[in-house]
């Protein structure tokens, strides 16, 4: 049973969160410059890992806030409700593979209010990457079939063994439309802007905003595209020409085409 705030959340906030800040350069890249694949596809491959663990979260509240677990957490992890602190704890143990294939371990607590959440992490590893530091849901609302809420961050961090990225501030508002059955997740269609900075694996700065919503069709999620499939963003390194990533027009696929000036690339992600 699939309750409305819960089935939203395959992949919550999809954007580019690593990307990368703010600088007074010029878009037009140098006649040298090249395309930055790495960022690309990290950046990608990483926010695959923040969206599950947010909607992961969410698939043990319910929606209601009761603890009762669908998805992604009743064949793998134990969740304990405390009504008294208003909060649920979701532990993994030493590790498990959920009904997507998706390997966890360690713990999730999610602290709540009337129409605001806390998400925090301890010892949760993902996929081989590790998470920490606490996502914040606030401003939770439902207008007819769309529901919509505002996601924050600070020193979020997303670590595997060979990189690690920093989110200093994350901004972002999410709309999420349930279709003509709220009952049903293969019509949901979910809409994010907003704006975050951090630092790279590079120790680089960077800021992504994003330009045009991004499109997340849990109809495409469903076969195994987690990543948004329309919309843009505007990804600014220090120091580096501007790049933008396109992800197209909505057709279920994992292909991103990236621009840096005049050159254009198409890459297909993980």
């Amino acid at each position: 049973m699939k309750v409305v705030l819960k089935k939203i959340l395959l992949v919550l906030f999809l954007g580019l969160f690593f990307g990368t800040t703010a600088c007074k350069k010029s878009d037009s890249a140098s006649p040298d410059a090249t395309i930055d694949e790495t960022t690309a596809i990290q950046s990608g491959e990483a926010d695959q890992i923040v969206n599950d663990a947010i909607a992961t979260a969410d698939d043990a509240m319910d929606g209601n806030f009761d603890g009762i677990g669908n998805g992604r957490v009743e064949s793998c992890g134990n969740i304990n409700l405390n009504i008294q602190q208003k909060s649920v704890n979701i532990d993994f143990g030493t590790g498990c593979a959920g009904v997507w294939g998706k390997n966890r371990s360690g713990k999730i607590t999610v602290s709540f209010s009337d129409n605001q959440r806390n998400i925090t992490f301890q010892n949760y590893v993902a996929e081989g990457y590790t998470i920490s530091g606490t996502i914040t849901q606030s401003n939770i609302t439902k207008s007819g079939n769309v529901l919509s809420y505002n996601t924050s961050a600070s020193n979020l961090a997303i670590v595997n063994a060979s990189r690690k990225i920093t989110i200093t501030s994350l901004q972002r508002k999410t709309e999420i439309n349930l279709g003509s059955n709220p009952r049903q997740i293969a019509d949901n269609e979910i809409r994010i802007t907003g704006t975050c900075t951090g630092i790279n694996n590079n120790n680089e700065s960077f800021t992504t905003e994003i330009t045009t919503p991004l499109l997340i069709k849990l109809s495409c999620a469903k076969n195994g595209i987690f990543y948004p499939v329309g919309g843009t963003s505007l990804i600014k390194i220090v120091g580096k020409p501007n790049m933008t990533i396109d992800y197209g027009s909505g057709t279920c696929d994992k292909q991103i085409t990236v621009t840096v000036g005049s050159i254009v690339r198409t890459i297909t992600l993980p």
